[in-house]
């Protein structure tokens, strides 16, 4: 069984960290219950090189959200299966 909670949800949007994205660069993987794959960085901090701050999923996640912030701004009566469309519309399909 391949399913990660709370990604396996259906009123969650599943994300992780995808070395391969940019900071503006979201992944979609069709099928996986981790659905898209996103920057893991915080962003850039005075005096500490990026590669010695914090990263991970969870800063991918916030990645994610901000996203999804902006297509609600445009958006503000989509429910969750429109903002995952408009999310995957707006995703690199996964592997590129």
């Amino acid at each position: 069984n391949d399913n990660l909670f709370p990604s396996a949800f259906e009123n969650v949007i599943g994300v992780y960290r995808n070395h391969e994205c940019g900071e503006n660069t979201i992944f979609y993987h069709p099928g996986s219950s981790v659905e898209f794959g996103a920057y893991g960085s915080p962003r850039p901090l005075p005096g500490l090189p990026q590669k010695l701050n914090f990263s991970g999923s969870s800063f991918a996640a916030a990645h994610v959200t901000g996203k999804v912030a902006q297509l609600l701004k445009n958006n503000p009566d989509a429910n969750m299966l429109q903002v995952k469309d408009m999310l995957i519309k707006n995703s690199l399909q996964y592997p590129v």
